[in-house]
């Protein structure tokens, strides 16, 4: 009965840790895109985006906002990402 029990803990473990450490790995991914998105908003302050260009900085700031916030909620990373992408879009129209 043992053996059985820790063949099975061991079946668990080998089909679980890969899903387990992968996400561990996707989100330290997302926390630099946070990172470098952070500085890519901070250097279109300091180049005046947010007067030459207010809604299109707003919009971005926001999503900024709202990313981060979804991130530190342990929200899901696909979305995460897009919400990224969406600011940095912003940032360069």
């Amino acid at each position: 009965m043992q053996a059985i029990l820790k063949t099975m803990v061991f079946a668990l473990f080998v089909t679980c840790a890969p899903t387990l450490l992968g996400s561990g790995l996707a989100a330290q991914s997302v926390d630099a895109d946070l990172d470098r998105v952070s500085r890519e908003l901070e250097a279109a302050r300091a180049s005046q985006l947010d007067l030459i260009a207010p809604r299109a900085f707003s919009r971005a700031a926001e999503k900024f906002a709202d990313a981060r916030a979804r991130f530190e909620r342990g929200g899901r990373i696909d979305e995460i990402r897009r919400m990224l992408e969406e600011v940095e879009t912003n940032l360069n129209d």
